[in-house]
């Protein structure tokens, strides 16, 4: 029971009318993942009394040697438009195995997380406010792409494939096996250091110290920068980044659909992405 007297349970699929899993069940799921995953990292410790807040997905909090994966709890049953709660265990899941592959990027190459983490703040001001399906770009990078396969391979392996889930427009990325699983996290440095070159102006304007970023992805990421600015064939790729950015209207025209609207520019970013690794090998 919680502190106020509610039996503190998560909903499977179906939503609110379906059968519930317990905290003790969670923490196995939980503890099964770790296993899975094996002596990887530091321990992390599965919270589920993170507090009682809607629409808030886990979160992962990262303190030196310790980890901490948070689980809101939701006020009320979970609500008619579909948040993460109620994407039932296989949701959970997902979630926790995706967060844990970022732990493990953090344990084993701190360097591309921050870079990641620099990205998603300066594109942020770049796509935030760009409308409905700008979640393709946020996805985008190496690192986020890594842990989505993994949570996609997890849940694929442990629960089966999620038929008629796949294209779920907050969980599908969870479950869809699109992509391989990256077993070497260090590999992720090379295109996490070209995708943010897709951006090179905006990185060198506003990345919060990024010669310091680049040193810290790879001892080489420096001299990668450079000689990306000499490609002319990824140069030209990038520099349509912005041409690539949907309309209002285009997106309008994809309702209920709309991460379809930004496909375009994500299929040009994994282009130049692909041009500028093969680039600097």
């Amino acid at each position: 029971m919680s502190e106020k007297g509610h039996s503190r349970t998560w909903p499977v699929r179906g939503g609110r009318h379906s059968s519930c899993v317990t905290d003790s069940e969670l923490q196995a799921i939980f503890d099964q993942i770790v296993a899975d995953l094996g002596n990887q990292g530091t321990p992390v410790v599965l919270n589920l009394d993170a507090g009682r807040l809607h629409y808030s997905p886990p979160k992962l909090f990262l303190a030196g040697s310790s980890a901490r994966f948070d689980i809101p709890r939701t006020v009320a049953d979970p609500p008619s438009t579909e948040d993460l709660n109620a994407g039932g265990v296989e949701a959970f899941a997902g979630s926790v195995r995706a967060f844990l592959e970022y732990h493990r990027v953090v344990v084993l190459a701190l360097g591309t997380y921050k870079m990641t983490m620099e990205i998603h703040a300066v594109l942020g001001g770049n796509y935030g406010g760009a409308g409905k399906g700008g979640g393709v770009i946020y996805n985008a990078p190496p690192m986020t792409r890594a842990a989505n396969a993994a949570a996609a391979d997890y849940v694929t392996r442990t629960y089966g494939p999620q038929s008629g889930r796949l294209r779920h427009p907050i969980y599908g990325l969870l479950f869809r096996t699109e992509r391989e699983v990256t077993h070497d996290v260090a590999a992720l440095a090379a295109p996490t250091l070209v995708y943010a070159a897709v951006w090179r102006e905006d990185m060198e304007a506003r990345a919060h110290d990024l010669p310091g970023l680049l040193r810290g992805l790879d001892t080489r990421a420096l001299v990668w920068w450079t000689q990306l600015a000499s490609s002319e064939a990824f140069n030209k790729l990038s520099e349509a980044v912005h041409e690539f950015t949907p309309l209002p209207e285009e997106i309008a025209m994809k309702e209920g659909y709309e991460a379809e609207a930004w496909r375009p520019l994500e299929a040009l970013i994994d282009r130049a992405t692909a041009v500028g690794v093969a680039a600097i090998r």
